[in-house]
């Protein structure tokens, strides 16, 4: 009977521990459902100002073989808060974060209380007219994503 209980007891410590680390997220609140994941990428855009509302990101190449016209990830509706709006980056070819890394060109919305919209690229703080112009299109800068977290200035977003 001792063994018995000693036995129980083991398995019952092993399944608390393993149920309270498949349940934990991040710090921040993100994480897989079900679980944190160090590797998923967020994307923090700090410096907002003259805005209020809500903002979604997206994250594309230009290679038109990719999902969705090149877009391999999404911030989802996020509120901005305090002159900020942190993302964390969905996958939209699959159901869960978003874990790539590498140059990727950033598009931000903003939509504003009164359902007015503003559109800016990540530009690294050129004026899109400076930019370089062919076959109808601006090309523009690319982010590279390598970091977990990546905090970005508003500023250069155009």
């Amino acid at each position: 009977m001792k063994r018995f209980v000693k036995v129980f007891g083991v398995i019952a410590i092993i399944t608390a521990l393993g149920l309270n680390i498949i349940s934990c997220s991040n710090d921040e609140g993100g994480g897989l459902p079900g679980g944190g994941s160090s590797s998923e990428k967020t994307i923090i855009i700090t410096g907002i100002t003259g805005h209020t509302g809500t903002a979604q990101l997206w994250v594309f190449t230009e290679d038109p073989s990719t999902w969705y016209y090149g877009t391999v990830a999404r911030g989802y509706i996020e509120t901005i808060n305090n002159n900020s709006v942190t993302f964390h980056l969905w996958d939209v070819g699959v159901d869960g974060y978003w874990t790539g890394s590498g140059p990727y060109v950033l598009y931000l919305m903003i939509r504003e209380p009164n359902d007015s919209e503003h559109y800016y690229y990540y530009t690294n703080g050129r004026p899109v007219e400076d930019l370089p112009y062919s076959n109808g299109y601006y090309d523009y800068p690319k982010y590279n994503i390598i970091s977990a977290t990546s905090t970005i200035s508003f500023s250069l977003f155009k």
